[in-house]
């Protein structure tokens, strides 16, 4: 077999083997929603989470994807003391350990920690500065969620941030979830009424446990560059290149 046809079949195995565990998000997602709308609520949901992905303090590479679902899924059930217990004890690899606390400041952010942007910008420059060359995706993403977390905070999003943000929220499953809640807070506050409203109703199509989170359609008057309210909303729609389910 050539160089050529092993890096074809290479390929679509990678293929197949990421569209299987977008297909395992998906569906633990749909589940854990399902519980939290039954009667046990919240307590039920936690118990099914802890169970399908156990807290780690130490995070291998193997586990990465699963506590980041973890951490959102956490901020899915309001559970901000869970949250900063945890990514207080994590460790691991450069890589392992900052990926899976973004995701975690982030939950904080949309949950109202005022803390959780400037940490998270801490974060985004230590992985800067300690990262290597090979870690320079990493990089990027921590740094698009670091201007995410501000922007949920009030701090409008440069535009050039918002393709990576759209590439954390192409993973799936409930950091998913937690990208596009956080977008529709940060478009908010931004005066971007339309594209607020576009990523709104994409989480309210799976669920409305965030609709305890600050989420202002307005905070005084809209800047300058803010949208109409009629404006025909950007993205509204998820779509497979968006939503990568």
């Amino acid at each position: 077999m050539g160089i050529v046809e092993t890096a074809i079949i290479g390929g679509a195995v990678g293929a197949t083997v990421s569209v299987a565990m977008l297909l395992k998000r998906r569906s633990r997602r749909t589940k854990l929603i399902k519980v939290l709308g039954g009667g046990e609520g919240v307590k039920e949901a936690r118990s099914f989470l802890d169970a399908s992905l156990p807290a780690l303090e130490k995070i291998p590479l193997s586990k990465i994807l699963d506590q980041l679902e973890r951490m959102a899924g956490l901020a899915l059930l309001d559970d901000s003391a869970a949250i900063e217990a945890e990514i207080g004890k994590h460790y691991g690899a450069l890589t392992c350990e900052v990926q899976v606390k973004a995701i975690g400041l982030l939950g904080l952010a949309v949950r109202g920690e005022p803390t959780a942007a400037p940490r998270l910008d801490e974060l985004a420059e230590r992985m800067e500065t300690e990262g290597g060359r090979t870690m320079h995706l990493v990089k990027k993403k921590t740094r698009a969620l670091a201007h995410l977390a501000a922007g949920v905070a009030g701090t409008p999003i440069p535009t050039d941030q918002l393709m990576s943000i759209e590439d954390v929220a192409a993973a799936g499953g409930m950091v998913q979830l937690l990208v596009w809640q956080a977008l529709s807070m940060a478009m908010a506050r931004a005066g971007k009424s339309a594209q607020a409203a576009g990523f709104r109703e994409r989480v309210r199509r799976q669920t409305r446990a965030f609709e305890s989170a600050s989420e202002p359609l307005s905070t005084g008057p809209a800047p300058a560059n803010a949208e109409p309210a009629n404006a025909e909303p950007a993205n509204a729609e998820p779509t497979e290149q968006t939503e990568k389910l």
